[in-house]
């Protein structure tokens, strides 16, 4: 049974940014903490870099971005970082924000309610038109179990 919490859903998002933390091997490198949405990492240049656990693209083949959230920006909309990091449980896919941004525009908005009950909206990428956006690939195993 897949624990729905909120509580369970921060801890998911921490391990993933904590993995890319320990990938970038930084040793003046910040993690932010809590609600932040600007970014999640920031490296000693001063560049920054959102993570995004995408427990269902291994399986799928499409990466969600993640836009709107009851009818106000979220993700991809309100990130300020420079690198958008997706982890799929197996790899982690390093590209630059604007060219998920670039490639993300005019395509078809899906609409969803979360578990918590709240409004959402994104855009799927599939792995096809993902792949070439990606600057780096490493391996990066995260526990994406009961997700």
């Amino acid at each position: 049974m897949v624990d729905l919490s909120w509580d369970n859903d921060l801890a998911f998002g921490d391990a993933g940014e904590m993995a890319v933390f320990n990938l970038i091997r930084d040793a003046e490198a910040e993690i932010t903490t809590g609600f932040f949405k600007e970014y999640d990492i920031k490296l000693s240049d001063g560049r920054t870099v959102e993570v995004k656990t995408d427990a269902k693209m291994h399986r799928t083949g499409n990466h969600l971005v993640e836009c709107g959230c009851d009818g106000k920006g979220s993700g991809i909309a309100v990130t300020s970082a420079e690198w958008w990091v997706v982890l799929d449980g197996e790899l982690a896919y390093f590209c630059n924000t604007d060219d998920i941004k670039a490639e993300g525009r005019g395509r078809e908005q899906i609409n969803w309610v979360s578990w918590q009950g709240k409004n959402m909206k994104g855009v799927l990428i599939n792995k096809i038109s993902f792949l070439p956006l990606c600057r780096r690939i490493y391996p990066c195993k995260v526990d994406i179990s009961g997700r």
